[in-house]
């Protein structure tokens, strides 16, 4: 079975002051307006019926928006691709799309380092922020995670452990939640189901949705939002991530 790695988890970074870089606004995004006037941009490349969307905010640095966008076709886990720019090197699965933004023009991350909006010491933030955000949940959580599943598939579950179950991250929320597909128990179909959850829409391919962690349980997408958990600003970027796997 192929798999595809959305995009996954808002960026947690080590340092305080990558922490500041990948927070510049709500979540690590800008305002609104910011993020239309680049996803505007960056739909320009694009060939016709495609669709600009922004995985992930890597941080602004003196004015320069740092993005990740989502490719169309998900993005394949064993196909690695290395990033240059300035003297920082950022290893990723491709097709990996960074750019940054600046002025209402976007450029690679070498352009804008040559053009002197990135540094190299800010590459290397940027470098952090990616890295941390794709490692997406610690073992403890995983494992805690996979063992409240189990728990809650009841009769499904009966028969599999830990070990049959894999996680793939879609988000981290900035209260401490963790959204998940979580794969090893139902099989995938030829039928794609599109649901919708407050008049947002999302795809899958298999009898399984997204789950949400949080305080020590597990939640449905759907009752996580009902509840407060995730913000509906929050379901749209989560429905970019997934979507954007199929």
């Amino acid at each position: 079975m192929k798999k595809f790695l959305v995009s996954v988890a808002v960026a947690l970074c080590a340092s305080a002051a990558c922490l500041a870089a990948c927070a510049p606004d709500v979540g690590g995004y800008p305002s609104r307006a910011v993020r239309e006037q680049i996803e505007s941009a960056y739909a320009e490349t694009l060939g016709e019926g495609e669709e600009a969307c922004i995985a992930a905010f890597l941080g602004e640095y003196r004015g320069t928006y740092v993005v990740e966008f989502a490719d169309a076709d998900g993005i394949v886990e064993d196909v690695i691709y290395h990033e240059k720019a300035g003297d920082v090197v950022i290893t990723c699965p491709q097709p990996t799309v960074f750019r940054a933004y600046r002025g209402g023009r976007l450029y690679t991350l070498q352009q804008a380092f040559d053009e002197g909006f990135l540094t190299n010491a800010e590459l290397d933030a940027v470098k952090n922020c990616y890295r941390e955000r794709s490692v997406g949940v610690t073992e403890e959580q995983a494992l805690a995670i996979k063992r409240a599943f189990l728990e809650s598939a009841g009769e499904e579950g009966g028969g599999y452990t830990v070990g049959d179950i894999s996680l793939r991250v879609n988000s981290k929320l900035r209260n401490g939640a963790v959204v998940t597909f979580i794969d090893g128990i139902y099989e995938y179909t030829m039928a794609i189901e599109h649901r919708f959850i407050d008049g947002v829409e999302f795809v899958y391919g298999s009898g399984q949705t997204l789950s949400v962690f949080y305080g020590g349980e597990l939640y449905s997408l759907e009752t996580a939002y009902e509840r407060g958990i995730v913000s509906r600003d929050e379901l749209v970027r989560i429905s970019g991530r997934q979507n954007h796997g199929y």
